[in-house]
């Protein structure tokens, strides 16, 4: 069983996790992290809200005990409060299981391989 079913945190890093990775980002504005996760249904950290939307204000809460804070970031033109892949990185070492993020990135790589498939055909 994956530990991130059974750790709301756990889950909440891995959610965090795919977003740099599927973004191939180093940089995330707080106001997009939040609106993913609020897309996202039958996550075990939603039950730490106990029903209520995501809010950046929380999400500053829950990365905090890590050492993680939201700065104010550029992406582009764009200013605003966010987060840097590499301040994370740590945290995922240390909180996500290495098998967890093996079977991300091979998830991952088959997508990729379907994507490319998908457009030559």
């Amino acid at each position: 069983m994956r530990a991130q079913q059974h750790s709301p945190i756990g889950a909440l890093l891995m959610d965090i996790g795919s977003m740099f990775l599927f973004g191939e980002a180093e940089r995330l504005f707080s106001r997009d992290i939040v609106a993913v996760l609020n897309n996202k249904e039958g996550r075990p950290w939603a039950e730490l809200r106990r029903g209520k939307k995501v809010n950046e204000s929380w999400l500053a809460t829950q990365s905090r005990p890590y050492g993680i804070r939201p700065a104010t970031i550029r992406i582009g033109d764009e200013v605003a409060k966010g987060y840097l892949v590499e301040d994370f990185k740590d945290t995922f070492r240390r909180y996500v299981p290495r098998s967890e993020v093996e079977a991300f990135k091979a998830d991952l790589a088959a997508r990729k391989v379907r994507k490319e498939e998908e457009r030559k055909a």
